[in-house]
């Protein structure tokens, strides 16, 4: 009985697919006059047809393998019985209010990183008495992750984790003890996840692939996590890694670049070049956008001869707008 059922059920499907728009009842006539042995009457073969529509009830629908025949049923809240979307959070991160005075810094690509432009960097911060540190997307390389070409000899993931973990504990207790450190993704630390989906899918859908902030302990340093491409929001401005809108290149005036794409006032890094580019619309808004320099070694094997900059940026708030000094480091001074 169980070998008639599944045969029933296959001719059913076929059925089913030739005239998926065919009434039940008439489908069910065609079915049992071509097929009349694997049915006792009509009926037969048209609650078969209902139970593939998904017109048996709940129950039935439950437990029915293929979905591929069922008909959507409309609803007050889905009249038309389209598809659910796939759920999708997108949730800017706000730059808290009590935060006043910021010290933004990116790319120090840690192991890679210049220890004499990190350390002026943050002298000048701890100087101008800034009551918040921003790490705007890679501080570290994940140089062993990378898509691209590596020197076999460089690939020690563990090395370089323990040696972002040591800067940032040291960020914490020697130079920000009371200040918000806040550490937004940047392109290399989207490296991590990115392995894990191409590499080790099973293992990263059972989340036993610990995610950048749990590798690098961020919660017991007392280090805020944003992570993703969502922009943060400081008043009118939004500061992002850079690396939100795609592609490699921000051509010959990264600022002006940013600008194009966002349209808003902006800040970034990404692209290790200080510039700033201003506009204004026809309703007399002004729209500035900025993009800051690096704090990596300038020379790295893979973009030996470059036109990066080292530097870094203040940022100053006010009641509801804001000031940024964009600040170069050359020859160890910052100009």
């Amino acid at each position: 009985m169980a070998k008639k059922a599944s045969i029933a059920g296959e001719v059913i499907k076929s059925y089913l697919e030739e005239n998926p728009d065919m009434a039940s009842l008439t489908l069910a006539r065609k079915a049992y006059k071509e097929n009349p042995e694997l049915w006792t009457n009509i009926e037969g073969a048209r609650t078969m047809i209902r139970m593939y529509r998904g017109a048996c009830g709940a129950a039935h629908l439950k437990k029915l393998a293929d979905k591929q025949f069922v008909i959507p049923k409309a609803t007050e809240d889905n009249k038309f019985a389209f598809p659910e979307p796939e759920p999708v959070t997108w949730e800017p991160y706000e730059i808290p209010t009590t935060c006043h005075k910021i010290l933004l810094i990116a790319d120090l690509h840690i192991p890679y990183h210049d220890r004499d432009a990190v350390d002026i960097a943050i002298q000048y911060g701890i100087d101008a008495k800034c009551d918040t540190v921003i790490l705007n997307g890679d501080i570290m390389d994940c140089y062993a992750l990378s898509k691209y070409i590596k020197d076999p000899r460089c690939r020690d993931m563990a090395a370089e984790n323990e040696a972002t973990r040591h800067f940032l504990m040291a960020l914490r207790q020697n130079a920000f003890p009371d200040a918000k450190i806040i550490y937004k993704e940047g392109n290399h630390e989207d490296r991590l996840p990115r392995y894990g989906q191409s590499v080790a899918p099973e293992l990263y859908v059972a989340d036993m692939i610990k995610t950048v902030d749990e590798a690098l302990e961020l919660d017991r340093i007392g280090i805020k996590w944003v992570s993703g491409k969502i922009p943060m929001y400081l008043n009118q401005l939004n500061i992002m890694h850079g690396h939100e809108y795609g592609g490699r290149s921000a051509g010959v005036f990264p600022a002006r670049s940013m600008y194009l794409k966002t349209q808003e006032c902006c800040i970034c890094g990404n692209w290790h070049r200080t510039s700033q580019y201003n506009a204004k619309t026809i309703r007399d808004r002004l729209i500035s956008s900025w993009t800051i320099g690096c704090l990596c070694d300038q020379h790295p094997e893979y973009m030996a001869v470059n036109d990066w900059n080292l530097g870094f940026a203040v940022i100053e708030r006010d009641d509801d707008w804001f000031v940024i000094d964009n600040k170069r480091i050359i020859n160890n001074r910052v100009v």
